[in-house]
């Protein structure tokens, strides 16, 4: 059937995990794509209108979804899945290497990880950036385009990370690196492709199969341990001493790691060109509506379960969701990125592991969190609400920060910080699938581009804070009381999504939520001719 406007939409991380997160730092899930093709929205304008008088005999009787259960995942969507899989072992392996690249060259004075902190936050600070100029290229042309872009300025980002001998330098790479932050981009196609019914397991197995690709990025990291010379630092710390020589440039195991990664985004560029094809739910699409000159109804009358009809807002209702949202997101990845950012060096420098172990460490990390996204796609099947693995999410990341660097098990282990991890993998998952799905559905026809983006950059601005103040002060609290701050932010967003007034918006079948996204939807489908290809 037809997608159904008022449950259209949804964008993520690559943070690294929305806007896109640091490979070891998986506690935080990419998400953010600003200003998405004009093109997507109008699709999904002209399928809300085929069912709008069927969706409100459904919605008069309580059922949650309009679709059939059973309706399949385009093919588009299955080369995106394998897309995203090649692009995440990719970053998966750039990002892993990043703290022992900064060792190797000396930036890392006294295993002070402030250095590898900065690189962090700008990794999650380039979506916010980025995202209005990808938005505007996937308007202007075409999702395809707007991704080989961004993979395009990647891998420019790497050779100059490959060939950097200041920190200014590797910084500066890593800021091209860091554009390939596109998964909301393929995220919100996901939602445009899918019906509404089967949106949110289309959306976890995006991470089941991204999550795979992480344990191949692991190991390819460790196959270049073990067949590459190492990086060792000199007596002054500033360059390495063992090295081979290709093309008369002495490479060592790290640099291998890194072309490797370019030649991965290789891959899924030509797979992107040759095999990509952008689809739409049952839909012909005219492009001759410019969505911008819609005029949505500001007061709309709703009709509550006992009869009783009233006026409501719903321009506030749509404000409120959407900064009330950003904020929650923001606190909460703020928490997450805080933590998340001290992976690697208190695995380094507090346990003491080796490279070769700390991958095998991830390596575990993402086998254990594995399950999670079929879990995901499981409870959506079973109609578990949106809301409920919400918040979920947010109490399986406070138990991985308790787990990965609090005092609760006396002497504390490598083994502590590896539940950790892994906990806070299975986290993200609930968090940002559940997310952006229940964000969607919740705005309706108004769940466009520039909305489902800001929500996304508020991911990765709470990401690029966290990091900051994470890769300043995290280490120093590790395996201490004061390690339980770092739940306060995360704390305030729970306070944010339970209180009753919002949480009852959160809820697309909430009488007042549902006739604001009906009436929403007969807008839009009165400005759009747009025809369908159903008989």
């Amino acid at each position: 059937r037809a997608m159904p406007v008022s449950e259209v939409f949804q964008a993520e991380p690559d943070g690294h995990q929305v806007a896109r997160a640091m490979s070891h730092a998986s506690l935080v899930s990419d998400v953010s794509a600003h200003s998405l093709s004009r093109s997507f929205h109008e699709r999904s304008l002209n399928a809300s209108f085929q069912q709008s008088s069927e969706q409100k005999s459904q919605n008069r009787s309580g059922d949650q979804d309009t679709s059939y259960d059973d309706a399949p995942i385009p093919v588009s969507v299955w080369v995106i899945y394998a897309v995203s899989s090649v692009c995440q072992c990719a970053q998966t392996l750039t990002e892993f290497v990043a703290w022992f690249v900064i060792k190797s060259r000396g930036w890392a004075k006294d295993a002070n990880p402030e250095f590898y902190g900065l690189v962090y936050a700008i990794s999650h600070f380039v979506p916010v950036v980025m995202n209005p100029v990808l938005g505007w290229v996937s308007s202007q042309s075409s999702i395809r385009a707007a991704m080989v872009l961004a993979m395009s300025v990647s891998i420019a980002g790497m050779l100059v990370m490959v060939f950097s001998f200041t920190p200014v330098n590797y910084a500066f790479g890593f800021f091209l690196y860091s554009c390939a932050a596109i998964r909301p981009l393929r995220t919100a196609y996901i939602a445009q492709a899918t019906e509404p019914a089967v949106r949110t397991r289309a959306m976890a197995f995006l991470n089941l199969w991204t999550d795979g690709a992480k344990m191949m990025g692991l190991l390819a990291a460790k196959i270049w341990d073990r067949i590459a010379p190492a990086a060792v630092p000199t007596a002054v710390g500033a360059a390495t001493t063992t090295a081979t020589v290709f093309l008369g440039m002495e490479l060592n195991r790290l640099d291998m790691s890194l072309f490797s990664a370019i030649a991965l985004f290789g891959v899924a560029i030509v797979t992107l060109l040759l095999f990509f094809r952008e689809e739409q739910a049952n839909v012909t699409v005219s492009k001759s509506v410019n969505l911008a000159t819609v005029k949505y109804a500001d007061k709309v009358e709703v009709e509550s379960p006992d009869g009783t009809r009233t006026v409501v807002d719903a321009s506030l209702h749509a404000l409120v969701v959407n900064v009330v949202f950003c904020l929650i997101v923001m606190l909460h990845q703020a928490a997450c990125g805080s933590v998340s950012v001290s992976n690697l060096p208190v695995l380094t420098e507090f346990y003491k592991v080796t490279e070769s172990d700390a991958a095998s460490i991830k390596l575990m990390q993402d086998i254990l969190g594995m399950p999670t996204p079929l879990i995901v796609a499981h409870l959506a099947k079973r109609k578990v609400e949106d809301r409920v693995l919400f918040i979920t999410g947010m109490l399986l990341a406070w138990t991985a920060i308790i787990v990965f660097g609090c005092p609760i098990f006396g002497e504390m282990t490598w083994y502590q910080p590896l539940m950790g991890m892994a906990i806070g993998h299975a986290s993200q998952t609930f968090f940002f699938t559940a997310g952006f799905s229940m964000f969607s559905k919740v705005l309706g026809a108004r769940s466009n581009g520039t909305r489902m983006a800001t929500m996304a950059s508020s991911a990765a601005m709470g990401s690029t804070i966290g990091g900051l103040v994470g890769g300043r002060y995290s280490m120093g609290v590790y395996g201490t009381n004061g390690f339980y701050k770092t739940l306060i932010p995360s704390a305030i967003a729970m306070a944010m999504m339970l209180n009753p007034s919002f949480w009852k918006r959160a809820d697309p079948n909430y009488y007042v939520t549902k006739g604001i996204i009906n009436q929403w939807a007969r807008d839009a489908s009165e400005a759009s001719p747009l025809k369908s290809t159903q008989p």
